[in-house]
């Protein structure tokens, strides 16, 4: 078996420093999908965007809120949400209301409002989590026809939430699930 000649210096030099490049290289190219892996897991923790909003309903005369898109911004800890309108005109449980307001305001009540503030809690090793303070709004205007409150966790993939919504007219929880995306 012959043995292998040994190698000059400036081409054993080449070799080391060709090593050692490669070498940075993949430990660049580590840290930077490692950094890249944390960015994209930050923007699946972001809370803003559209919503779908299933709640479970309080008793047999609740307002149906299933299929509700919901708006989220979130501004570090805070948090605003909106809805889009949610037609009331084919729900049983708004007739007495809407004729109520007929009466009083000689106007048809057709299309009713979420709007709320509040507080994400972002504390690192637990699921981000909204609390948040809603009241339900006209869009002819005035002041609130109802509030309540919403509180969700988000799930460990970013693309649902679930918790419970307090509604002040029921006196009662109704458990809700929360999906990205808008409602079809």
């Amino acid at each position: 078996v012959p043995t292998p000649l040994p190698l000059p210096p400036p081409i054993r030099l080449g070799l080391k420093t060709a090593l050692a490049s490669l070498a940075v290289a993949l430990a660049g190219g580590g840290a930077w999908a490692w950094l890249q892996r944390g960015e994209s897991a930050s923007d699946a923790a972001s809370l803003n965007g559209a919503w779908t909003l299933h709640a479970a309903p309080a008793g047999a005369k609740s307002p149906r809120l299933d299929a509700v898109t919901l708006h989220l911004t979130q501004r570090g800890d805070a948090v605003e949400l909106y809805s889009e309108p949610i037609d009331i005109t084919h729900d049983p449980a708004w007739n007495d209301y809407a004729a109520f307001w007929r009466e009083r305001f000689g106007q048809a009540l057709e299309r009713v409002v979420w709007r709320g503030t509040g507080q994400a809690r972002l504390e690192q090793g637990s699921p981000p989590a909204i609390d948040v303070a809603m009241r339900l709004e006209t869009l002819a205007g005035g002041g609130p026809i109802d509030g309540g409150n919403l509180a969700a966790e988000l799930s460990a993939d970013g693309l649902r939430m679930s918790g419970r919504l307090w509604v002040n007219s029921e006196q009662a929880e109704r458990r809700l699930e929360m999906a990205r995306g808008r409602a079809h």
